[in-house]
């Protein structure tokens, strides 16, 4: 930063410090009594000197007259690039010489990170730890043929999206785009995303800086109902001891389950235990899982097996992307008691709203994964006649092949309904997969179904296994055969959760 400065009355140029300031608490020096003139004057600020204001000061408070002031630099957040040396990964990294750790080395004209080629590519920063998201820097590479364009960044807290912001024009060669993200962006991880599907594109990113704020996060467990299979006569060991706030003695004493009512309908991100080591004659326990409690059945959070119980008795265990439920229930899975001094969990609201009539997949954006011409959008346009007359499409003989419908929300799938074509030769009952998949988690498809028959003019519901949730799903066929599977329409029914 140099300040530039035109006349001065004689008395003030004397002991003149000039400031620059981040905050009311964080002031920079730039300089202190520099050698100032009648005149024109210039300054070169420390190193490390930014801030949001600049104060010109006498510290004798003596009077002097500045007619003009100019001050250079280069823009700098007022905020620390939270990104900076933090793990990182990527779609996919077909050459070592573009990692995905090129993002965060500080450096906007060094190397840059490149996917392979590919329908969904991605780059994501892990902030290890829960922020409010108020700007994201990214730098287009300088020189690179592929140009950013067209993406999406998203933020979630561990496995729920929440979008920052669109981009659609493209950044010129070498150029940093600063992006304010929309009102209440929060999460631990930031994700850049391209957008289209497009068969053929790259994902290239020279460098991304992060400006936040570390948002607190509440224990959803404190002072909530608790129940336990039995209870104990000492009540320092009873349910809600692991409820009340305080890592101490007092603690829950389970033998088979031990279960706390969030009293409301949460995305669960993490549990913490809080356990002791020395409380039974036989040992605690060292097998029991985690579970929230979903509308339609549990979800696993987590299952510990181990020897021994860390030094501290303190343990984190984030749950797997889409983990929603109103009660954490801990399942013991010995004969072993568990000990719980405290349980807190960790997450943000949802909703849930059931509404199994409903067809979820209705006039939404569906495609094909194969060489077949068909339109994948007739299949979700509300006409159910099955006759050759009518638009339908097919998916096979190749067993890869497959059929994709954007929901454009995360749902608990409980159905998925294939309107089959009619045909003048029924063909051999065919076998298929229904996943349903989240892309803002990175996850693979989790599945509803497999090694289902389907065949000509019928029209067949598929149930989804308990905790199907996803925002694409996907039929393919699992039979090998030379023939294709027709069918004119597809409805998908469940409940939204957001």
């Amino acid at each position: 930063m140099c300040v530039f400065s035109l006349t001065a009355i004689e008395p003030g140029l004397r002991n003149i410090v000039i400031e620059a300031s981040e905050s009311k608490s964080v002031i920079h020096t730039c300089a202190d009594n520099p050698a100032w003139s009648v005149g024109t004057s210039h300054f070169t600020c420390n190193p490390g000197t930014k801030g949001r204001s600049l104060k010109i000061r006498n510290k004798a408070d003596l009077p002097f007259h500045l007619c003009y002031v100019q001050v250079f630099g280069v823009y700098a957040h007022w905020l620390s690039n939270l990104a900076l040396h933090k793990p990182t990964r990527q779609s996919s990294t077909p050459d070592l010489t573009y990692h995905s750790a090129l993002v965060v080395d500080g450096r906007r004209d060094s190397g840059y990170a490149l996917t392979a080629v590919g329908v969904i590519c991605w780059w994501e920063v892990d902030l290890e730890r829960f922020y409010r998201i108020q700007e994201v820097a990214i730098t287009n590479p300088n020189g690179s043929p592929y140009n950013l364009t067209n993406f999406m960044i998203e933020a979630y807290a561990p496995n729920a999206p929440r979008t920052c912001a669109t981009v659609g024009p493209a950044l010129r060669s070498g150029e940093t785009r600063h992006i304010a993200c929309n009102h209440d962006t929060k999460g631990s991880k930031v994700r850049i995303r391209l957008l289209g599907r497009k068969p053929r594109q790259k994902l290239a990113i020279s460098e991304l800086e992060v400006y936040a704020v570390q948002v607190d996060m509440i224990n959803l467990a404190w002072e909530k109902p608790t129940q336990q299979a039995s209870i104990p006569a000492n009540k320092n060991r009873r349910s809600f001891a692991a409820v009340d706030g305080i890592r101490d003695d007092r603690y829950a004493w389970a033998r088979s389950w031990w279960m706390v009512d969030l009293e409301a309908y949460y995305l669960i991100w993490e549990v913490v235990i809080t356990r002791k080591e020395k409380c039974c004659q036989k040992g605690p326990a060292r097998d029991f899982v985690i579970e929230a409690f979903h509308p339609s059945a549990p979800l696993m959070c987590g299952h510990i097996v181990e020897q021994t119980v860390p030094s501290d008795g303190i343990q984190h265990v984030p749950c797997p992307p889409n983990t929603f439920g109103s009660k954490i229930r801990i399942r013991i899975l010995t004969s072993h008691p568990l000990a719980l001094s405290e349980v807190e969990v960790f997450g943000e609201t949802a909703i849930y709203k059931p509404n199994e009539r409903a067809n979820l997949a209705l006039k939404k954006r569906a495609w094909l994964l194969s060489t077949t011409k068909s339109r994948a959008d007739i299949t979700v346009d509300g006409n159910i006649d099955p006759r050759p007359s009518t638009y339908n499409i097919q998916i096979g003989p190749k067993v890869d092949s497959a059929w994709q419908v954007d929901l454009e929300a995360v749902y608990d799938i409980k159905h998925v309904v294939i309107f089959t074509r009619t045909v003048t030769v029924t063909y051999l009952k065919l076998n298929i997969k229904i996943t349903a998949e989240d892309p803002a988690t990175g996850q693979p498809g989790a599945l509803c179904t497999e090694m289902q028959s389907v065949q000509a003019n019928e029209m067949k519901s598929f149930a989804c296994r308990p905790g199907t949730m996803g925002r694409i799903v996907k039929i393919q066929l699992t039979t090998p055969t030379n023939q294709a599977l027709k069918w004119c329409e597809v409805e998908v029914h469940g409940g939204k959760i957001w």
